[in-house]
């Protein structure tokens, strides 16, 4: 895996896409009643940014930037880490609470996955995973901070509470912080466009999440 962040780049059409893909195992009965099964806990993300100018001179080479990322990934083959410009952070106070919430405390569990919800306060959402920190996060027990020192954070977002330091049972578990999306490209070419002489040139560039 690599350390690349996606670059922020000017250009952009107006129009991007974000999606969410679930897997679900259906099967339909005869008389119509069909059954389902969710196989996935957490949804895999896409991202369709279309680049209507990315310019190309000695001050400003947005064109190389992007591409010189794409190959030095070997298009599908290697992963980088992306800034969602939707979701991204989660703040101290109240959002926390809203999106932040990673678990409950039963009085015995050590280990915990990280996770963020995008949702209106209040209303349904449904938790993704959280694996790529941006950053140092801060830790809440009930709304109040928990010392780092009674706990680690892995590589991929889980957090293990030392002995002794089990968060006690219906105690709600909650985070604020900045985070990454793990990202591969979705194709393995990517056409490049030249806008007529001028040496500005335009492309759709696909991204999805990656579980690790």
């Amino acid at each position: 895996m690599s350390s690349f962040i996606y670059p922020t780049l000017p250009g952009l059409t107006l129009e991007q896409v974000r999606k969410y893909e679930w897997k679900t195992l259906t099967s339909e009965a005869d008389s119509g009643v069909m059954t389902t099964v969710a196989r996935r806990k957490y949804p895999i993300l896409h991202w369709e940014h279309t680049y209507e100018v990315l310019r190309r001179n000695a001050a400003t080479d947005e064109l190389q930037s992007i591409i010189g990322l794409y190959n030095a990934l070997q298009g599908q083959y290697d992963t980088f880490l992306f800034t969602d410009p939707e979701f991204n952070t989660i703040t101290a106070g109240a959002q926390a609470t809203q999106y932040g919430n990673f678990g409950t405390g039963d009085g015995a569990t050590l280990v915990f996955q990280l996770v963020a919800t995008f949702q209106v306060s209040g209303g349904p959402g449904q938790a993704e995973i959280i694996q790529n920190l941006n950053g140092t996060p801060i830790l809440y027990d009930n709304g109040v901070t928990i010392s780092a020192a009674n706990y680690a954070i892995g590589a991929t977002g889980i957090v293990t509470f030392g002995v002794g330091h089990a968060p006690a049972s219906g105690h709600a578990l909650t985070w604020s912080g900045s985070w990454y999306y793990r990202c591969r490209f979705e194709e393995d070419a990517i056409v490049w466009k030249k806008i007529g002489f001028a040496n500005y040139w335009s492309a759709t560039v696909k991204l999805r999440s990656v579980k690790l």
